[in-house]
């Protein structure tokens, strides 16, 4: 795994910031928005952001492993 510098730490806190402020319905085009910058998908931008402590809130599948 490779250490992110710290422009990206900081653009990722604030992402997290701005999700978890975020009523229903209003994230989708924030994570969209973070995936151009970033250049990766959501699934990768959702792995990033539990690097810098943010949890979106969901449960693990049952039916996992």
């Amino acid at each position: 795994m490779s250490n992110p510098n710290l422009a990206e730490l900081d653009y990722l806190r604030q992402i997290a910031a701005e999700l978890t402020e975020a009523g229903h319905g209003k994230r989708g085009p924030i994570i969209k928005r973070a995936c151009a910058y970033l250049t990766v998908s959501s699934a990768g931008l959702y792995r990033r952001l539990s690097e810098v402590g943010f949890t979106s809130g969901r449960k693990t599948r049952s039916d996992k492993g």
